[in-house]
């Protein structure tokens, strides 16, 4: 009877789980597709980018990238998006960034008009950054550090809020389900399907470009979201 109680437990705990996934499922769908049909309303009014410059692919791809913190730091550019008065930046970073380093975008965005710039964008750590390895995505390292995910909570309150994250994978999708915000980038089975080059000669043949004679490997469609 122990055993059978057990068993069942198991079973209710794992129906359980499948049913909580396919709702966070759905309502990821229907915020992306509210975010898609409101987009243009969007960019015309005051709104908070979330930048997640993460290299988001599979470990034995992220194992084979020399000096990858450094990679996945080489989008700090974005912060200039603050150049438009309506836009506020929350950057991630793989690693604290310097006081010189910090000054010199300071000055950048002064002198490139932007006011009010030490308010406009802020730049966050994941706190448990150090307690990985150090081939980890940024992404996942942030799903592990709640203090950072708070701070990114309270800076996005109230306001209008997207994800711009780099190479998409599946952390990224689960970091937009953790904080409700949308994510400005597709479906990441979409995204590693046309990311390849067979992929994006698929995309160019579907669109009647030119493109150089070749062969590419017949690759399968993702599955439809349900």
């Amino acid at each position: 009877q122990h055993a059978w109680r057990g068993y069942s437990d198991a079973r209710r705990t794992r129906a359980k789980l499948r049913e909580a996934q396919l709702a966070a499922e759905e309502q990821w769908v229907n915020m992306m597709e509210r975010f898609r049909r409101r987009w243009p309303q969007i960019q015309r009014r005051r709104r908070v980018v979330i930048h997640v410059p993460s290299i988001s692919a599979e470990e034995h791809v992220r194992w084979g990238i020399p000096h990858f913190s450094t990679r996945q730091n080489l989008q700090m550019a974005r912060l200039c998006a603050i150049a438009d008065p309506l836009v506020d930046v929350i950057y991630v970073s793989p690693f604290p960034l310097t006081d010189d380093l910090r000054s010199y975008y300071d000055k950048l965005l002064a002198v490139g008009g932007v006011e009010d710039v030490a308010h406009r964008f802020k730049v966050v750590v994941p706190e448990n950054l150090s307690r990985f390895p150090d081939s980890i995505s940024l992404t996942s390292a942030l799903l592990y550090s709640p203090r950072c995910l708070r701070r990114i909570k309270h800076f996005a309150r109230g306001k209008e809020a997207y994800i711009v994250p780099g190479l998409v994978g599946p952390e990224d999708k689960r970091l937009s389900m953790l904080l409700n915000i949308p994510l400005l980038a597709p479906e990441p089975s979409l995204a590693a399907l046309y990311s390849t080059k067979s992929g994006s000669k698929r995309i160019f043949t579907m669109s009647d470009v030119n493109i150089p004679p070749g062969e590419a490997c017949a690759v399968p469609a993702p599955a439809p979201v349900a």
